[in-house]
């Protein structure tokens, strides 16, 4: 079924960007923004949205609240596209996610790095994180990066860095990246620069 809808390009398999073409780490999504917008929200709910009242309560209730969230999974793909075209060198763009210590003896968690660019030889030359939230990103972004970038396989810790964020960059972090050249800071605005 999921190969028949691969096809047909309403799916796309993914796989963390430098894992080989057999590894068992896959997950699949839908192509489509409006798709992803219609599966996620309408056809759940077609029973609540008979009525002007009904439909009302369910956008208030349920679809604003987590609208954001559906929003940012458009934005990571955008900060991907936007490292590919800027950034020499960079051959696939895609995720990378994988089992990374947690810091609590032998327990480990699933991180993702929402922006991963490899070269022709599979090896990271990029990392970024994306986030689509009502705040400013600060340190704490960049650090987890950093933490969870030096884990992924071909990491060097030289690879420039990107933090994209819907509402700017606390002062401290805009002042560290300026003195830092592999450390690149990018909103809305400066997409279409």
């Amino acid at each position: 079924m999921l190969s028949s809808l691969e096809r047909l390009g309403l799916v796309e398999r993914l796989q963390p960007v430098t894992a080989s073409a057999r590894s068992t780490k896959t997950a699949y999504a839908i192509c489509d923004q409006f798709l992803r917008l219609h599966y996620r929200f309408v056809e759940p709910a077609r029973s609540q949205l008979r009525t002007r009242a009904l439909a009302s309560a369910y956008l208030t209730g349920a679809v604003l609240p987590q609208l954001d969230h559906h929003t940012s999974i458009a934005w990571e793909e955008i900060s991907r596209q936007y490292v590919l075209r800027h950034l020499p060198g960079v051959s696939v763009i895609g995720r990378w996610w994988g089992q990374i210590p947690s810091g609590e003896g032998r327990r480990t968690e699933e991180r993702e790095i929402d922006v991963v660019g490899v070269d022709q030889h599979r090896k990271p030359v990029v990392f970024g994180m994306c986030k689509w939230t009502g705040g400013e990103v600060d340190f704490d972004e960049l650090n987890l990066l950093d933490r969870v970038a030096a884990r992924v396989e071909g990491a060097t810790g030289q690879e420039p860095r990107f933090l994209f964020s819907r509402k700017g960059f606390t002062k401290r972090l805009a002042a560290h990246a300026a003195a830092e050249k592999n450390i690149h800071l990018i909103e809305p605005r400066d997409i279409y620069k």
